[in-house]
């Protein structure tokens, strides 16, 4: 059986059958889309339901954030509303993004698919802003977590409003296609958290990563988790304000809260990082296997853009590959069968 099937179409086979049963009232046609469906909207459903609880920002969240230091900056100032945004528009967006690419949604309840895309978009650019308030000290405050935290932030940034312009010109295809973009590309922070747990565990095994820590952070970790251990570092013995300690990495120390903390932020960066390509390429290859779908909703974008009398139909968003590229000028599908068809025998 081929990984691509119409669920339109009769099959012989049980299972497909079977399939058609539950995967056709919710709007889907197509073999591929049920399962991914299931596969990355569960993940995002899944995440959402594990940290809602930090919701309770000065309580659940705080005492988990200690462990790194994080929480040293966040309980005040600029970065404690920024945290508040970041937390209050990411974990909300977990539940509602899956709905957005529910088919049934789309054909049956349009203004439903709208608003909830409306919130989803002011939500995420919410989450961004109070990301960008918190990653100057984020994860240990390291050049490359914030390199992270501004391109992530940046991308699903300019994508949602590249979708957005594109959907209010009714280029219904490129709306697609930089909706996918910015969704996927934001929920790597998933499969950052999954990368994080190996990662950590192979560096803690090998034993001589060491990251450097602010003594005053360091003060502040172990301080909440049993007494100040800061002594115990000569460079922090030598100056316990503006000292600057090498903590070793290792996420089973049993006798200094700070070393499981290191672990945590020296894992974030680069976890975040493999995430980041892995999503990258996922998104642009499934955007490449599934042009049939794109041209299908090129075709429909032709036809509303025509109904409401807009010039250039079919790109009237000028954001196409066919207006900035060296792809030749696209055609409506009438008027493309009507040119192929053959004006004499030497044509054939």
């Amino acid at each position: 059986m081929p990984f691509y099937y119409d669920l339109d179409k009769p099959h012989d086979n049980g299972f497909l059958r079977f399939a058609r049963k539950i995967t056709k009232p919710l709007g889907f046609y197509r073999s591929y889309n049920f399962p991914l469906w299931v596969i990355f909207g569960g993940a995002m459903l899944g995440f959402g339901a594990a940290r809602v609880q930090y919701l309770d920002i000065n309580g659940i969240f705080a005492n988990a954030k200690k462990i790194n230091g994080d929480w040293e900056h966040w309980q005040s100032g600029h970065e404690h509303i920024g945290i508040i945004l970041h937390l209050a528009g990411v974990i909300p967006i977990c539940f509602l993004v899956p709905w957005q690419f529910l088919p049934i949604i789309r054909h049956s309840a349009m203004w439903l698919h709208r608003g909830n895309g409306y919130i989803c978009t002011l939500l995420l650019l919410m989450g961004n802003a109070g990301a960008f308030m918190i990653a100057r000290r984020a994860v240990g405050g390291g050049i490359n977590g914030q390199v992270l935290f501004g391109f992530l932030g940046i991308y699903t940034t300019v994508t949602t409003l590249l979708a957005y312009i594109n959907v209010k010109r009714l280029q219904i295809d490129q709306h697609r296609a930089w909706m996918l973009r910015a969704w996927f590309m934001a929920a790597t922070i998933i499969t950052q958290r999954l990368i994080m747990m190996p990662m950590g565990q192979i560096m803690s095994s090998m034993g001589d990563y060491y990251s450097p820590m602010p003594c005053h952070t360091l003060d502040y970790i172990t301080s909440n988790y049993g007494g100040s251990q800061v002594m115990r570092y000569p460079e922090c013995r030598a100056d316990p304000v503006n000292g600057i300690a090498s903590v070793k990495v290792d996420q089973y120390s049993t006798t200094n809260p700070a070393e499981i903390g290191v672990t945590v932020n020296e894992s974030f960066a680069p976890a975040g990082i493999i995430a980041l390509v892995l999503h990258l390429i996922g998104i642009e290859l499934y955007l490449a296997l599934t042009t049939a779908e794109r041209d299908r909703l090129k075709q429909v974008s032709y036809e509303k853009q025509v109904a409401r009398g807009m010039r250039r139909p079919g790109d009237s968003s000028y954001l196409t590959a066919n207006v900035w590229g060296d792809l030749p000028a696209w055609e409506p599908q009438m008027a493309r069968k009507e040119s192929e068809i053959p004006t004499s025998d030497s044509d054939v």
